[in-house]
């Protein structure tokens, strides 16, 4: 269950578009323990770096392609790409992985930190994490981050107009799943179905999107247990892919 629910800088995106703000194509949330323990305490977890800086020479790069039966594990050097395209202003990371196709977005770009891993960027950023299989982008992990994370870990409801929701609404998600399971999104291929099953309360589900398609969060009235099905969209905050946790110190490097 989120406890704190997700942070995005909507405020930003909204007022730039998908593309101008490209550079801020990250978000953060918490959940809450199960069974008496964390999800890293499960699956293990990677230190968040802030402005680690653009250029490493051995990053691990972790994702999972809707057509691979297995995640994707590559090494290799990341370089500072600054783009050339007006609509999609900013500077990103950039590194050359084979075959991380549609459904890698999200996955961490891990460097060592002594014995452990640190997270300095997700496949996101440019044409949402980039425009060819063979090499992918991150959005950098700066000032913007950080104020990010803050809210999340100090439960603070981002500044602007979130399209996800708040974390009342999202503490009656009882089962999620996501991917694609309808015909498309006409006139983009940006988009992933969301599969909810609520509990205690039943979802009035409304749309709202500032392109046209997608819905946000229900509202609520009493009810049994229901199962709904949304759309969003990556405009706000990447695809989500199977990757490590991400560890929140209580101080980002």
């Amino acid at each position: 269950m989120i406890t704190s629910g997700v942070s995005t800088p909507c405020s930003l995106l909204l007022s730039k578009g998908p593309e101008a703000a490209a550079d801020l194509d990250f978000n953060f949330l918490q959940l809450e323990p199960r069974g008496g323990k964390n999800v890293e305490d499960v699956v293990g977890g990677a230190e968040l770096m802030i402005n680690a800086g653009y250029n490493h020479d051995h990053t691990r790069l972790i994702g999972y392609p809707a057509n691979q039966k297995r995640p994707l594990d590559c090494t290799d050097k990341t370089v500072r790409y600054d783009s050339t395209d007006p609509k999609i202003p900013g500077s990103f990371l950039r590194i050359a992985c084979d075959k991380y196709s549609g459904g890698a977005s999200g996955g961490p770009f891990l460097i060592k930190r002594g014995s452990d891993w640190a997270v300095i960027g997700v496949i996101d950023g440019w044409k949402t994490g980039g425009d060819k299989d063979d090499i992918s982008y991150s959005s950098c992990l700066d000032s913007d981050a950080k104020a990010l994370y803050g809210d999340a870990v100090n439960n603070r409801q981002p500044a602007g107009r979130g399209v996800l929701g708040k974390v009342e609404t999202w503490q009656h998600a009882d089962v999620m799943t996501g991917g694609y399971f309808t015909d498309g999104n006409p006139g983009s291929w940006d988009y992933s179905d969301l599969i909810v099953r609520w509990a205690v309360s039943t979802a009035r589900s409304r749309s709202r999107s500032p392109t046209g398609s997608g819905r946000t969060p229900p509202s609520w009235a009493p009810a049994t247990t229901r199962t709904t099905a949304t759309r969003t969209t990556s405009w706000c905050g990447g695809p989500t892919a199977r990757c490590p946790c991400t560890r929140m110190p209580t101080r980002p490097a």
